[in-house]
């Protein structure tokens, strides 16, 4: 069955976190490559409005990553989306009701600050409540050493949901 993999990139750490950048691909389990991909380029001016929250320690945390990261969430960007606009994208974007496992990088942040945007601007989570992953678990399950993040969200995505594939081997090698 096909999954989902979502990473974000944002301005805080907490669940109401201002978010700049959602990355999102599909990919089987049993596959080395992945499926369709998207990255979403959110404007923080209305997140703030309506009380996300940007902490300055995140903000320079960001200024020490590498100027591609910089750039890629600071530096100007592409069709920038106001909260409306992307949660009726990324709910027409994606098969929801198909996915076994909408997956994060943790359990505790991407998922939960997603939906905490949800809640805020008051629409539904797309994702059934049942299917949520956490590629740490299955990481710490399969004992495989993830390689890190380049701190785009789209490239994150695809690099974790590479990875997921390569951990799902180790538990379950093709017969």
């Amino acid at each position: 069955m096909t999954h989902l993999m979502i990473d974000l990139e944002t301005l805080a750490l907490q669940p109401n976190a201002v978010i700049m950048q959602v990355g999102v691909c599909e990919f089987e389990m049993q596959d080395t490559e992945v499926g369709r991909i998207a990255q979403y380029e959110l404007d923080p001016s209305d997140q703030l409005y309506a009380g996300r929250r940007m902490d300055m320690n995140t903000v320079n945390w960001w200024m020490g990553q590498s100027d591609i990261a910089r750039k890629s969430v600071f530096g100007p960007r592409e069709k920038v989306m106001t909260p409306d606009i992307f949660i009726n994208e990324f709910h027409q974007d994606w098969q929801w009701g198909m996915y076994e496992g909408v997956w994060s990088h943790g359990s505790m942040f991407d998922l939960v600050i997603l939906e905490d945007f949800y809640f805020n601007f008051d629409a539904k989570v797309p994702w059934h409540y049942r299917v949520p992953r956490d590629t740490r678990t299955l990481f710490a399950l399969a004992n495989h050493h993830y390689k890190g993040t380049k701190h785009t969200a789209l490239e994150d995505a695809v690099l974790q949901s590479k990875a997921c594939q390569e951990a799902w081997k180790k538990l379950f090698p093709p017969r």
